[in-house]
């Protein structure tokens, strides 16, 4: 794979291990952080 993966189990098993959770499960809004717009 193009990503430095050598398939798919090897990403699931690595994405599991930093985020704590299976990539189907995560949702890119409970990670980052609300913007109030104070200073930007």
């Amino acid at each position: 794979m193009e990503d430095g993966f050598y398939d798919q189990a090897h990403f699931i098993k690595t994405f599991g291990t930093i985020v704590q959770m299976a990539p189907g499960k995560f949702q890119l809004n409970d990670f980052l952080l609300q913007n109030a717009g104070e200073g930007y």
